[in-house]
């Protein structure tokens, strides 16, 4: 009996002692956990932490101004290549009565084309053609002849504000559109010298073909029309493939007038109007390019600066 009542005893106190130790060891574990905490918590770790991530933001931006360094010194290159090129743009633009807007962004654009251009580059010289035969059939087409466009500084803005005062003199008005002689003298004021190596843009502007014979029949396509049409395609066809770094925006401003309904307005100038929209892409693609197309007057200057500075 005495030796049950002692093993009994025994075990009592072992599982007493047990859970004393187990109390404790949770309570350290308790504090451990705590402290832990309060480090992650106090100020000095924040600080650590901050610390850690203003370096790690300092490493990017070392980073980020590495690669900046390097496309500002690739940016830099190209630049300097352009500077040895020539460019020359030579537009033809309609100033027929549906032209209004059209003339006001084209000015808008040639303006700050021609502020910008003389900055990267030697040698920017520009030359208009705006076409129109009247309605009493005088030919109204006027000539801004290739021209250097200096850089406001250099010449006191004079070469600048020639060009913008003969933008802003072109009036739209009604008449018939010469677009085929339009082109051949807009072409004609390029540098042809097998010696120039510059960038040439030709920019063909208008909402209408070479198909209008006089203003009582404007709405007809004759084989005269049609004839003229694909010489207009050769033409411009032939001058691009004719030299490397020359580049086209053929705009056609007519899209309007070819979905265009309503009193007034009928399917012959309807036609007309379909008609030479698919001239002017035929246009870009007879020339090889066909991306020249577009319809997209808001990009106008961004259509300059691309094709002004674009390599083939």
């Amino acid at each position: 009996m005495k030796l049950r009542d002692q093993k009994e005893s025994i075990g009592f106190y072992e599982f007493f002692s047990d859970i004393i130790f187990a109390t404790m060891a949770i309570f350290v574990l308790l504090m451990i956990i705590f402290i832990v905490l309060a480090q992650e918590s106090s100020p000095a770790r924040k600080a650590k932490k901050q610390i850690e991530s203003i370096q790690e933001q300092k490493a990017e931006v070392i980073a980020k101004i590495g690669e900046s360094e390097g496309k500002a010194k690739e940016l830099e290159s190209v630049i300097d290549k352009l500077a040895r090129k020539d460019i020359e743009i030579a537009i033809a633009v309609d100033k027929t009565g549906s032209m209004e807007q059209e003339l006001y962004n084209l000015t808008s654009a040639i303006q700050k084309l021609a502020d910008i251009l003389p900055k990267v580059s030697e040698s920017v010289k520009i030359s208009i053609v705006s076409y129109r035969i009247s309605e009493s059939m005088r030919n109204e087409t006027v000539l801004f002849p290739m021209t250097r466009i200096l850089d406001p500084k250099a010449d006191g803005g004079k070469s600048y504000q020639q060009l913008v005062r003969f933008l802003k003199n072109q009036r739209h008005k009604s008449g018939l559109a010469p677009i085929l002689n339009a082109s051949e003298l807009a072409l004609s004021q390029f540098d042809s010298s097998p010696d120039f190596k510059g960038h040439q843009v030709f920019m063909l502007l208008g909402d209408v073909g070479p198909y209008e014979e006089s203003i009582s029949d404007t709405d007809r396509i004759t084989t005269a029309g049609e004839h003229r049409a694909n010489k207009l395609v050769s033409l411009v066809g032939d001058w691009a493939k004719g030299k490397k770094n020359r580049n086209m925006i053929i705009l056609f401003s007519g899209r309007d007038e070819v979905f265009r309904s309503g009193f007034g307005f009928g399917g012959a100038r309807r036609h007309k109007h379909k008609v030479s929209m698919d001239l002017f892409k035929k246009i870009a693609v007879e020339a090889g390019q066909p991306k020249a197309y577009t319809e997209n007057q808001s990009t106008m200057l961004a259509d300059f600066l691309v094709a002004a500075l674009k390599r083939q």
